[in-house]
């Protein structure tokens, strides 16, 4: 399966075994995305949320 970069537009290649919530990353960009699958099958990403550290606190 195949997505598109939000950032660069480059093809983003999805595993066809890709569960829900799984991470991937664009090759060109970095940028991190979230795998979201729809009813039918199709896959739409959207970005990760850039989770920080809290120490413990």
């Amino acid at each position: 399966m195949e997505a598109r970069c939000s950032y660069c537009d480059c093809i983003i290649q999805v595993p066809s075994d890709a569960v829900e919530g799984e991470l991937v990353k664009c090759m060109d960009c970095g940028t991190l995305y979230e795998v979201r699958i729809c009813n039918g099958g199709s896959v739409t990403l959207t970005e990760a949320e850039e989770v920080e550290e809290d120490w413990g606190e």
